[in-house]
């Protein structure tokens, strides 16, 4: 009897064992089937094209197929919601940017979610700067020429954006701040009549992205006086940055960032920050960012956790400063 129920009380006691190592366990065959990355755009521009490289990428070091999903709308809410509120267990991974994750919280009254509490982050993927342009009959070749001009004629020079409380919008007014000017901002709908304006001198400078601004400058319409990063970039080493030419203390980057909803274990962050961290440092992917100014990059997801809890306090501020309403 006694032999009988030491066996019995060895069983049960490996069963338990077995039974709280049973998740640890899936956790460390992770992942056991293919992964969804939820995109909130549509399918065909920027950010849709970035996910589909990233998650081609990420399928070869992951062994598993990651799935691009566009959910589009709502200045990327509809896509954050629906990641934030699906089953923390990795197989939902969500692409965000500095606008779904820091600049809807100054700018969207309908925000339903919250991106420190509803999300994990994982890796940046891409640091974004913008580019100071101006158009060709604007009488400033360098950034001390156009602030000097700016403060000869408050309010005359017009910026144009993408929208209000968007990345351009709210680098022109750090530049307003910083500089000690006054320009004005035009919203556009969109990045193409706002660069086409440019060009056609219906607007005087913008801080835009790269892509949208490569058929002016190869027109001679446009002149890129300056980039928003703290250092100039390796692959445009003759664009001074703001900081250096003339705006001290400038700089205006934004993100793309892999997060995941709150809650996933941690052993799985790490993976997942490891991989995306492998493709973000191979040619292929590194070719690409170049090929549309961007900076190929990655971080633990402490790192990422800190750059998003300092860029919240940042752009917020700069928003409140400029009387950005919610919308």
């Amino acid at each position: 009897m006694r032999k009988i129920l030491y066996k019995t009380g060895l069983g049960a006691a490996m069963l338990g064992m077995l039974a709280m190592l049973g998740p640890a366990a899936a956790q460390q065959t992770y992942p056991q089937r293919s992964i969804r990355l939820i995109v909130p755009y549509a399918a065909g521009g920027a950010g849709d094209t970035l996910a589909r490289v990233l998650a081609m990428r990420l399928s070869e070091q992951l062994r598993q197929q990651v799935v691009v999903d566009n959910k589009a709308g709502a200045s990327q809410m509809i896509g954050a919601e629906t990641a934030a509120q699906a089953a923390p267990d990795g197989y939902t991974l969500f692409l965000g940017s500095s606008t779904s994750m820091v600049l809807n919280v100054g700018t969207q009254k309908s925000l339903r979610y919250k991106p420190l509490e509803d999300f994990s982050a994982i890796s940046m993927v891409t640091n974004n700067p913008l580019y100071l342009a101006v158009n060709r009959n604007v009488p400033a070749h360098n950034v001390k020429e156009l602030v000097a001009l700016a403060k000869t004629s408050p309010g005359k020079l017009r910026y144009g954006s993408i929208g209000t409380g968007s990345s351009y919008h709210l680098a022109g007014e750090l530049f307003n701040s910083l500089a000690g000017v006054d320009t004005q901002h035009i919203p556009y709908k969109g990045e193409a009549p706002a660069s086409t304006d440019l060009a056609a001198g219906r607007i005087d400078m913008i801080f835009g992205g790269y892509p949208g601004l490569i058929p002016h400058i190869k027109a001679g319409a446009i002149r890129v006086l300056a980039v928003s990063s703290k250092e100039r970039l390796p692959f445009m080493q003759d664009i001074p940055t703001l900081a250096e030419a003339g705006v001290p203390g400038y700089e205006a980057m934004f993100w793309f960032g892999v997060f995941a909803p709150k809650g996933v274990p941690k052993n799985i962050l790490d993976q997942l920050a490891t991989q995306i961290r492998e493709v973000t440092e191979s040619q292929s992917y590194r070719d690409y960012c170049k090929s549309v100014g961007l900076i190929p990059t990655s971080d633990t997801p402490e790192e990422f956790t800190h750059v998003l809890r300092d860029d919240l306090n940042k752009w917020v501020k700069v928003m409140k400063d400029a009387g950005v309403s919610l919308q």
